[in-house]
């Protein structure tokens, strides 16, 4: 019997054998801050808008808010957590543990029209919650020709 070596697929969209058109397509419309950085785990997040706001739901199941940290920086918007391994007693033996710990990182770039200073965080059932408000549109005003 022979053994081959697997290599797993780098794509949704391709294979090994046949590199599809799709690789380039996907990886540019994907590339944004949530790339993959050395070393973090990306949460999973949701970004919805409204005509008031931004929300911004962040997956943090597990975590208390002591250990998420979230950043403002010319309109990018970091949220990193770190969740430590817990330690196990000499005379359990884990058959599986598919629970992360590690450092997670994720950054958002927001537009120029949210007001950074109003941010609200909340975390409830392991989801990181944030609303980001719109600045006020500036009205149109009348000038009178004298």
């Amino acid at each position: 019997m022979t053994l081959t070596k697997f290599k797993p697929r780098t794509s949704l969209f391709s294979n090994n054998f046949y590199p599809s058109a799709f690789d380039n397509i996907f990886s540019d419309l994907m590339r944004d801050t949530n790339r993959p950085l050395e070393g973090f785990v990306t949460p999973s997040a949701e970004v919805i808008e409204s005509d008031k706001d931004f929300k911004i739901n962040l997956m943090f199941a597990g975590f208390d808010k002591k250990d998420i940290k979230i950043d403002m920086q010319e309109n990018e918007l970091t949220v990193t957590a770190e969740k430590v391994e817990k330690n196990t007693e000499e005379n359990e033996k884990y058959h599986l543990s598919e629970f992360r710990s590690g450092k997670y990182k994720r950054s958002f770039h927001l537009p120029e029209n949210v007001s950074a200073d109003k941010i609200e965080a909340e975390l409830k059932n392991g989801i990181l919650g944030l609303v980001i408000p719109k600045k006020a549109k500036a009205k149109l005003k009348a000038i009178s020709i004298k």
